[in-house]
This record gives structure tokens, sequence and C-alpha cells, in this order.
């Protein structure tokens, strides 16, 4: 990702389109393995609360979320931050 970010600091908007194109494909292939996790870890681990489960009563991430979303929740708020940069329309990212 970072490569992929340092490639778009040019000059040149038709190779800055490109590299965003290319960030934009980063974002994707993390999305497809973080959902390939997901389903590996699926089927040894719960994902979500059990019926009558009790609150940690501390604050640390994985207690506070109930799937594995804290696992990754700096990620997603990077990738949310540069989307919001990309601002591509869809016909230049497809």
């Amino acid at each position: 990702m970072l490569l992929a970010l340092r490639d778009c600091d040019t000059a040149d908007s038709r190779k800055r389109v490109n590299y965003q194109k290319k960030v934009y494909e980063v974002i994707k292939k993390y999305d497809l393995a973080w959902e390939k996790l997901k389903k590996v870890y699926r089927k040894t681990r719960f994902i979500s609360y059990p019926e009558n489960y009790v609150k940690d009563r501390y604050f640390h991430l994985a207690s506070k979320s109930e799937d594995l979303t804290w696992m990754v929740d700096v990620e997603n708020k990077f990738h949310k931050i540069i989307k919001e940069w990309l601002l591509l329309p869809k016909s230049v990212l497809d």
C-alpha cells in the first residue's frame, strides 16, 4: 500500500490516475484476503458473542468488538481516508 501511495506522488496526472487505480486494487485485494481469513477463522472460533455473554468492563479493542474487526481497525480507518482521497469515478476504477 505504501509503495502504491508513494507512486501517486507525481505531477503527471495520467500517471497519478494509473497509480491511484493501483492503490484501489491493493485495497480490493486486502478486502478479499480479509474475507478469506474470516471464513477460515469462523470454522474454529466464535465470531459473535454467545447468548448471555458478559462483556468485559475494561476497554480494549478485542473485548469491544464482537467479530474480528478489532484486528484490522487501524487498516479500515486508513483505507477509509485513502478512498475519500482517491475520489475516482467508478468508470475509472473499472
